[in-house]
C-alpha cells in the first residue's frame, strides 16, 4: 500500500502542475482553461475522498478506507487456556484519471474518467499472516457544474470492474485562468511589430497598435461590461484603424483547441490577414494570430462578427 500512495502522491503532482503558456484573451462566454481545482469526493462505499485538478480540464480523485476490520474471531482451546484469533483487515483504494471537457459557456463541463479499484487484504492467525491485493479497473463519467465563479458541483456513474454500478458526487473550489487583456503587464508603446505587408499598411497597423496599447493601459471599457480583455481590444482596434473598409471585427471559436476570442481582420494585398489586437501592449514580436496563438488557432474557424460590435466604437 506504501507504493500504491506514492504513486498517488505522483498523480496528484502531475495533475497540480499549473498551465502555463502564452497570455491568454478571452471573450466573457468564452471556454476558460482550468488551472487549478481541489473539493471534496464523495462514494457510498468509501465517503473519505478527495478531487484535485488542473492543466486546463485534467483531473484526479481518490477515494479511500484504510484498516476496515471486516471480520474478526476469537476461539478458545477447552483443553488448555490458550485463545486464538483469526482477524482480516483491508485497505481500500480508489482513484480515477480523467480530463473534465468543456461544454457549454464553462458552466457545464464533462469529466470522464479512468481508474482503478485497489484492494488489499491481511489475514492473520496465530500461526500465519496472508495478503491479498485485487484490482479493478473503474470507468466514469458525468457532468461538472462550475457556480458562483469559483465553485463547482460534480456527480459522475462509475462502474468498478464491469460488475459494480455506483456513483460519485462532489463539491469544491475551481480557478480558472484570468482574463488576458494585459492587465498585468506592461504595454511599450516603440516595441515594434514585424510585418511583411505593404509600408502603407504595415504603419497603419502598427499605429493602430500603439493607439489599442494605449486604451488597454488607460483601462478603457468600451462595451462597459466591467472588465478589460479581448472585445475591448478588437472594438479599439476597428474604432482607431484608419479605413473601416479594410478592417473586421472578428471571432474564432474552437471547441477543439479551446480557441475562443475575438481580434482583428485587416484587408491586405486582397487577403484578409488575422491580426491580434494586443500584441503590441503584450509585448510581443509579431502580430499575426498565428504567431501568437501558435496550433491553438485555425483560422478555418474564423467568423466575422462585425455588425454585432460596431456599435461600442462608435
Amino acid at each position: 500500500m506504501k507504493k500504491i500512495i506514492g504513486y498517488v502522491f505522483i498523480l496528484i503532482l502531475i495533475c497540480i502542475t499549473p498551465s502555463f503558456g502564452q497570455n491568454r484573451s478571452n471573450t466573457e462566454d468564452e471556454k476558460r482553461n482550468i488551472d487549478f481545482m481541489i473539493g471534496y469526493n464523495y462514494t457510498p462505499d468509501m465517503p473519505l475522498g478527495f478531487t484535485i485538478g488542473g492543466l486546463s480540464g485534467l483531473y484526479a480523485s481518490f477515494n479511500f478506507n484504510f484498516s476496515a476490520v471486516s471480520n474478526g474471531i476469537t476461539t478458545g482451546n477447552s483443553h488448555s487456556n490458550e485463545n486464538f484469533t483469526d482477524e482480516k483487515t483491508s485497505d481500500d483504494l480508489e482513484f480515477v484519471i480523467g480530463y473534465s471537457f468543456y461544454l457549454n459557456n464553462n458552466f457545464i463541463r464533462l469529466p470522464v474518467g479512468v481508474g482503478v479499484s485497489i484492494t488489499e487484504s491481511n489475514y492473520s492467525n496465530n500461526w500465519h499472516d496472508n495478503e491479498e491485493i485485487n484490482t479493478k479497473v473503474i470507468l466514469e463519467s458525468g457532468l461538472q457544474l462550475n457556480i458562483l465563479k469559483y465553485l463547482y458541483l460534480s456527480g459522475t456513474f462509475r462502474t468498478i470492474g464491469f460488475e459494480k454500478n455506483t456513483f460519485s458526487i462532489g463539491a469544491g473550489f475551481v480557478y480558472y485562468s484570468p482574463k488576458a487583456s494585459g492587465t498585468s503587464t506592461k504595454s511599450n508603446a516603440s516595441t515594434r511589430t514585424t510585418s511583411t505587408y505593404n509600408t502603407t499598411t504595415s504603419n497603419d497597423i502598427d499605429n493602430t497598435l500603439r493607439l489599442v496599447a494605449r486604451d488597454l493601459q488607460n483601462k478603457v471599457d468600451y462595451n462597459g461590461d466591467g472588465a478589460i480583455n479581448c472585445i475591448d481590444a478588437a472594438v479599439s482596434f476597428y474604432k482607431w484603424y484608419p479605413d473601416k473598409s479594410k478592417v473586421r471585427i472578428t471571432i474564432n471559436q474552437n471547441n477543439g483547441t479551446g480557441m475562443n476570442h475575438l481580434f482583428n481582420s485587416v484587408y491586405v494585398n486582397g487577403v484578409w490577414r488575422a491580426v491580434e489586437p494586443q500584441a503590441q501592449f503584450s509585448n510581443y514580436n509579431n502580430y499575426s494570430m498565428s504567431s501568437v496563438w501558435g496550433r491553438k488557432y485555425d483560422e478555418t474557424y474564423n467568423r466575422d462578427v462585425t455588425q454585432q460590435y460596431i456599435r461600442y466604437a462608435q
